[in-house]
């Protein structure tokens, strides 16, 4: 009996003194929602206090198979409170323009864990349709001066008439 009111109040104590780490990534996005072929992209990932992105040499990495793109950032994780000192902020990461098209791209990170293993994880699968590019410039059919002096006498032509009718 007095060993499982031990066990209890080793527990209740532990659930108050613990504190829980506030690690997190919010899903991330695409902007502009429908780019332009060929127009730069930037994705934007939230997250902050226990996770961080960081610009490494070699990140990110990007691998494309057909119309799937997968890129990889690299990121800091800390289950331990003590090492949770990031501002909640908004990353906005560049990333190349494509061809026009449907295209789905699988945002991920990667960290080294407490036993300096790398661990990759799926922030989110984002679906962007890139539109075609802009319209060119296409010429505008205009009247010359023929043009123009063949409206004018039809115009007066066309006034005399009415004028005529009137009477």
């Amino acid at each position: 009996m007095i060993v499982r009111a031990a066990k209890a109040g080793i527990i209740a104590v532990a659930v108050f003194v613990s504190s829980t780490a506030n690690a997190f990534f919010d899903t991330p996005y695409i902007t502009p929602a429908q780019p332009m072929a060929g127009e730069p992209m930037v994705v934007n990932i939230r997250g902050g206090n226990c996770d961080a992105l960081f610009s490494l040499p070699g990140f990110p990495r990007i691998t494309q198979v057909g119309n799937d793109i997968r890129i990889v950032y690299y990121s800091f994780h800390s289950d331990d409170i003590e090492f949770c000192i990031f501002d909640v902020a908004t990353a906005h990461l560049p990333i190349d323009g494509q061809p026009p098209g449907t295209y789905s791209y699988s945002i991920a990170r990667v960290y080294n864990n407490f036993l300096n293993q790398e661990v990759e994880e799926t922030l989110g699968v984002v679906p962007v349709t890139v539109i075609g590019g802009s319209v060119d410039a296409q010429p505008v059919p205009i009247l010359g001066r023929v043009g123009v002096t063949v409206l004018m006498v039809a115009l007066a032509a066309a006034a005399w008439v009415q004028r005529g009718l009137r009477g």
